[in-house]
């Protein structure tokens, strides 16, 4: 289990963070990781379209970030949540100022297991407004379904009130896309709404990057 963070400490090898020197630690003292730590992050940072929408993808999601995310959210890391959306928080805070974001669904049994929503602490960092506002119903994890499972998880997702999101700016976010079916259901349901929709996630999975 990675430690909670001390100040000095890298949140994943528990090394010094200055122990190098390097400028960039220097300049962003508040990194919770090291330069070697944050040197695996292979930052994109560009939009692509899957299923129709268009997804602002923060970084490549490759072996050492699936390795964080599993120690994160199936070793329920908590601490760790601060670590993703570090670097570009105050960047991302300003582009979306007066946005109001919407998460996509976790199972509620996953939830409890884990014992803390991982999206609302994910992205709590940003500083805005947080709806609750969707509902999963699906009784099979995620990453144990088939292909065609997944792509069926609008059937599974529901609003949870009859709320006026009309006009509203929504953030709807996630970790990372694969197949993007969850998004494009929310997605969907909120346009529905007569929302205006961006989408962000953490991650994205190579064959969206190299599209």
């Amino acid at each position: 289990m990675f430690k909670s963070d001390s100040n000095d400490e890298c949140l994943v090898c528990f090394k010094k963070k200055h122990i190098k020197s390097s400028l960039k630690e220097f300049l962003f003292p508040e990194d919770p990781l090291c330069y070697d730590c944050r040197s695996h992050f292979v930052k994109i940072q560009k939009s692509i379209t899957v299923n129709n929408i268009t997804i602002e993808i923060i970084y490549e999601y490759n072996e050492y970030l699936s390795k964080l995310f599993i120690q994160y959210k199936e070793l329920y890391d908590e601490a760790l949540a601060p670590i993703f959306l570090n670097p570009s928080r105050d960047r991302l805070r300003k582009k979306y100022h007066d946005y109001v974001i919407v998460k996509v669904p976790s199972r509620k049994e996953k939830i409890a297991e884990r014992g803390f929503d991982h999206l609302s602490l994910l992205y709590s960092s940003l500083n805005l407004p947080m709806i609750d506002l969707f509902i999963n119903k699906g009784h099979n994890e995620q990453k144990k379904s088939s292909l065609s499972q997944r792509m069926m998880i609008d059937q599974d997702i529901m609003m949870k009130n009859d709320v006026d999101l009309m006009g509203k700016k929504i953030l709807l976010v996630d970790d990372i896309v694969t197949t993007g079916a969850s998004l494009s259901a929310c997605h969907k349901l909120l346009k529905d709404k007569g929302c205006m929709v961006k989408t962000l996630v953490i991650a994205g999975n190579k064959k969206y990057i190299a599209s």
